[in-house]
C-alpha cells in the first residue's frame, strides 16, 4: 500500500511584520539645568519625547478576482500572499512644570500620529484597496462613500491637552 505525500505549505501568519524600526527621543531638563538654544534661554523644568515607527505591511489573502491573479480551475488564492502598505507614524508627548505657593500644575500636550499618515489597516481582499470594492473583471474603479470604511485606516492626528495638579 503506497503512502500518499503530504503537501506542505508554507504561509507567512496574520500578524507577520518583516521589518520595523523605531526611535525614541526623550529631553529632560529640571528646574537646576537653565537651558539655552542658540544662545537664548528657554524655560525649564520640562520634558519632551518623540516616538517615531516605520513598519511594513501586515499581509492578507487576495480575492480570486484580485487584477492580475491567474488561477487554475480550482485552485485558490494562496494564503496571506499579499501585503498591505507600510506604515508610519510620529508621537511627540511635552510636559511642563509649574511652581506657584507651594504647588506643583503641570502642563502636557501629546500628539499622536503628529503628520496625519493615512495607515493602511484592512483591506477589500477583491481590491487590495481601501476604500474600494468596485472589481469588475480586474478592473478596479471608483469606490462609494460607502465603501470608504474609515475603520479600515489606523488614527488619524489626534491632539490632548491635559492639566495636572499636585499639592
Amino acid at each position: 500500500m503506497a503512502q500518499e505525500a503530504i503537501a506542505i505549505d508554507e504561509n507567512p501568519l496574520a500578524w507577520d511584520i518583516r521589518h520595523r524600526v523605531s526611535l525614541w527621543l526623550q529631553l529632560y531638563f529640571t528646574d537646576q539645568d537653565h537651558p539655552k538654544l542658540f544662545g537664548l534661554s528657554i524655560p525649564n523644568d520640562w520634558d519632551m519625547s518623540v516616538y517615531w515607527r516605520f513598519q511594513t505591511g501586515f499581509p492578507y489573502t487576495p480575492d480570486k478576482s484580485f487584477p492580475g491573479m491567474v488561477l487554475d480551475v480550482g485552485e485558490k488564492p494562496q494564503v496571506n500572499s499579499m501585503r498591505l502598505p507600510s506604515t508610519a507614524f510620529t508621537d511627540v508627548k511635552l510636559h511642563k512644570r509649574f511652581r506657584i505657593s507651594g504647588m506643583e500644575y503641570t502642563m502636557q500636550l501629546w500628539v499622536n500620529n503628529l503628520f496625519n499618515n493615512k495607515n493602511v489597516q484592512t483591506v477589500y481582499s477583491a481590491t487590495g484597496l481601501y476604500n474600494t470594492n468596485n472589481n469588475q473583471s480586474g478592473i478596479i474603479g471608483a469606490g462609494t462613500d460607502r465603501q470608504a470604511d474609515p475603520s479600515y485606516l489606523g488614527r488619524g492626528r489626534q491632539v490632548i491637552l491635559g492639566v495636572g495638579l499636585q499639592f
